[in-house]
């Protein structure tokens, strides 16, 4: 370490103006790292510093990242011990909507389909659970009942379509259901909403009074236990 070397140096505005020969090499004082040289590059190209501090901030693009051994749709966050970071499954993949705003009126005792409350989505994994959320405005006249399904098969079956409405005073009921399904697939499913009348009953008037606003709501839980 007896003999000492200088090279030359300049900030980082004195550098924007220079241009050094090939293979030259000069410190920039302004950022503390060394700059190598081509000949025709103005400015020349900064060294990246051993503690980074010199790298932009969102600088770094996704395609530089090593993805190692990770799998489909895994996200990057901080691991268990909370001292490092690892890709893994994340919590949720995604949501999808539908919503009917207009009205449509049933008068069937066999179940139908509500307008426009219809899905399809494929599941990421053979584990995922599909969170399933159907909210239906609807005037009853008097009873009735409503149910998801699956690829046209209902997820269950109500016991009675007695479910909806009250009979008497005011028939104008707001509904929400919530099932949460396991399709057991990475094929394409469609979920439907769907409403029928309770036998001996007038109609069922969706999305009424109008612009209620019905909906269907799915969102795959890709990180079920």
């Amino acid at each position: 370490m007896a003999t000492q070397l200088k090279i030359r140096r300049g900030t980082t505005a004195e550098h924007a103006s220079f241009t050094g020969a090939e293979g030259e090499i000069t410190l920039d004082t302004t950022k503390d790292t060394l700059v190598a040289h081509d000949n025709y590059t103005a400015g020349g190209r900064p060294m990246l510093r051993e503690d980074l501090d010199n790298l932009a901030n969102a600088s770094i693009g996704a395609a530089k990242l090593d993805r190692g051994s990770s799998t489909a749709y895994q996200a990057l966050r901080v691991n268990a011990a909370a001292n490092g970071l690892e890709f893994a499954n994340s919590d949720m993949g995604p949501i999808k909507y539908a919503n009917l705003m207009s009205t449509q009126i049933i008068t069937s005792t066999s179940f139908t389909d509500i307008t426009n409350l219809s899905i399809n989505i494929t599941p990421r994994s053979t584990s995922s659970r599909m969170l399933l959320m159907l909210n239906v405005q609807a005037y009853w006249h008097n009873y009735g009942q409503m149910r998801i399904t699956r690829d046209n098969s209902a997820l269950w079956n109500p016991s009675a379509q007695h479910g909806s409405g009250n009979g008497t005073g005011d028939p104008y009921w707001h509904q929400s259901l919530m099932w949460l399904d396991h399709p057991n697939t990475t094929s394409s499913v469609t979920y439907k909403g769907q409403a029928a009348l309770y036998s001996g009953q007038t109609k069922v008037q969706i999305n009424s009074p109008a612009n209620s606003g019905c909906s269907l709501v799915v969102m795959e839980l890709t990180n079920y236990s």
